[in-house]
């Protein structure tokens, strides 16, 4: 398997989500639902004026309404993307502190957190207990540790016709999915090794994509992440060839949207 944490700076490392989350925030029913879970899971925690930080913040749209919400308190954001952190610093800067470093070495004090938060980042993680560890040692005890990430049939369509286009264009079985390293189903065992009591809290919805050029938005964020441009070319070439084939037949490309929470107490 490719390394996941170089999975994860060739994805997201440029800064380049925009038009992914633009398709997602438009055609997905259940983003509202799943802000709301994260947004009621922190605030259970969060003490007036307490410390939150957001581990792995990407674009920065959770913290956006984490500052909105709770404006009297001490948000962190920490992410390792330089141009995630120069974007955040321009948006919210004004609003939270915002750090460039790695989760597996937190520059934060033991305890120095009422609540940490991190959102589909896990799975990227080279060892996930350590991470897990590491950032327990920075939640004070009775705070609160939120991990969401996706469920093993969240969007399944969708790799399934990718899968289907590397093989057709490169003659070969694609990479296993990240993903599946911290799902809602192998996430479990993890946060149970590692907290005492942890609850899951999930959201289901559907996204309904109407043409070819809206889905192909999604391709530099969920494709298979080819370091060869020709083969990334040919795989896009087959992915759009089968997408186009599904919107003929169906009239539009309907996918199946399920994520979830795990919330754990210090």
């Amino acid at each position: 398997m490719t390394d996941p944490k170089q999975a994860a700076i060739r994805k997201f490392g440029a800064g380049r989500v925009e038009s992914p989350l633009d398709v997602i925030e438009r055609y997905a029913t259940d983003v509202e639902a799943g802000i709301e879970t994260l947004l009621s899971a922190v605030g259970e925690a969060l003490p007036a004026g307490g410390r939150l930080c957001e581990l792995g913040f990407g674009s920065g749209w959770l913290l956006q309404k984490m500052v909105g919400r709770w404006p009297a308190a001490r948000v962190i954001g920490l992410d390792l993307s330089a141009a995630f952190v120069e974007r955040a610093q321009r948006e919210v800067g004004d609003r939270a502190a915002i750090v460039r470093g790695d989760m597996d070495a937190l520059p934060f004090r033991d305890g120095a957190l009422d609540v940490a938060i991190t959102c589909w980042t896990l799975y990227f993680m080279h060892d996930i207990d350590a991470t897990l560890r590491e950032i327990r040692r920075c939640v004070r005890p009775g705070g609160r540790v939120i991990a969401a990430t996706v469920a093993a049939d969240h969007m399944h369509e969708l790799p399934a016709l990718i899968d289907d286009a590397v093989r057709a264009a490169l003659g070969r079985e694609p990479e296993p999915d990240i993903g599946a390293r911290f799902d809602l189903a192998s996430g479990a065992a993890y946060m149970q090794r590692n907290f005492a009591h942890v609850e899951l809290r999930e959201w289901r919805g559907e996204m309904v994509l109407p043409d070819v050029g809206t889905t192909m938005l999604l391709w530099p964020n969920y494709g298979p992440q080819l370091e060869d441009p020709g083969e990334d070319a040919a795989a896009r070439t087959a992915f759009e060839h089968a997408v186009r084939g599904v919107i003929e037949r169906e009239g539009a490309l309907r996918m199946m949207r399920h994520d979830g929470a795990f919330v754990a107490a210090v």
